[in-house]
């Protein structure tokens, strides 16, 4: 298949941008040609993409695709809502930022939330499909503990690196 897959920025390891470089790449590594469209794009995340394509907004309406995914409607709807597509698909990653609204226009074929109460939050039907997750990079093996640190009221905050990356567990 020939997908777009677009967003308001893909250059930094934050929210919807790493979602979609996940998508991105997960859908390459099927055999799909798979096409950005973001009107701010940059490194670290453009280097890390194998075999993406990265169109212009004059890209979009000279070409066909099977499907677009799409975040941040609010502010890339008039640029992508002429692309010929077969299906356009409307990801909402949060309940409280306005440019996470759904778009609401008949060409939208279907709507995906990231957790429940993004769906409880919206008045069109959506579908939940959780955040990956990727037990080959997060896991025990992978774990580097750190240093334990208690708080006041004795529960342990365990700081643990993944590949570079740090997350907070609190166990209890």
């Amino acid at each position: 298949m020939k997908i777009l897959i677009s967003c308001l920025s893909f250059r930094n390891y934050t929210g919807s941008e790493l979602y979609f470089f996940e998508l991105a790449d997960a859908l390459t590594n099927q055999g799909h040609e798979v096409h950005i469209y973001s009107r701010f794009t940059g490194t670290p995340l453009t280097t890390k993409c194998k075999d993406i394509i990265f169109d212009t907004k004059e890209d979009l309406l000279t070409q066909t695709f099977d499907k677009v995914i799409f975040s941040h409607g609010s502010v890339l709807w008039d640029d992508i809502k002429n692309a010929k597509t077969q299906e356009f698909v409307n990801v909402l990653h949060s309940e409280v930022l306005d440019l996470e609204k759904p778009v609401i226009d008949n060409k939208i074929n279907r709507y995906i939330g990231i957790r429940p109460s993004i769906i409880e939050s919206v008045d069109v039907k959506c579908d939940l499909i959780y955040n990956p997750f990727d037990f080959n990079r997060f896991n025990d093996q992978k774990c580097i503990k750190n240093k334990n640190i208690k708080s006041e009221s004795s529960s342990q905050y365990i700081t643990h690196r993944y590949n570079g990356r740090s997350a907070v567990n609190m166990n209890q």
